[in-house]
């Protein structure tokens, strides 16, 4: 609210001037907060007009929306889109894992048969020959 200043009430030079210059801005004041409880009313019933029409998109059938505190419902979509995020990273990382695993696969396959194998024989060993395979 606002107050009177000193400058105000000497200015004035009678009790009946101070008091219909408080009485004045009283006024101005309670005016404004009028307008502004009157604005607020208006915004509030158009988001809930609006969080109304989210429970009817989310399925649920207006009986049912006095059950569906706003707050709550929002913890629960704030809550289900970080599931959704967490699962959905890992989900990446499993696919480019296997895609990754695939190509190794590939590269594999693709250097035996370029260079099928190599026989090799150990020195002093008679038995029988090593194998070794080559991989990238």
């Amino acid at each position: 609210m606002k107050i009177v200043s000193k400058e105000e009430t000497e200015s004035c030079t009678s009790t009946g001037e101070i008091e219909s210059a408080t009485r004045a801005k009283m006024m101005d004041f309670l005016h404004e907060a009028a307008e502004r409880i009157i604005i607020m009313n208006t915004v509030y019933k158009k988001v809930m007009l609006r969080y109304r029409s989210f429970l009817e998109w989310l399925g649920l059938p207006p009986h049912l929306h006095g059950d569906y505190r706003p707050h709550h419902t929002c913890r629960v979509v704030s809550e289900f889109a970080l599931e959704f995020r967490t699962t959905r990273d890992r989900v990446l990382q499993t696919m480019q894992k296997k895609k990754a695993a695939r190509e190794k696969k590939r590269r594999e396959r693709a250097v035996r048969i370029i260079f099928p194998f190599i026989l090799l024989t150990v020195r002093g060993c008679t038995s029988r020959p090593q194998t070794v395979h080559f991989s990238i």
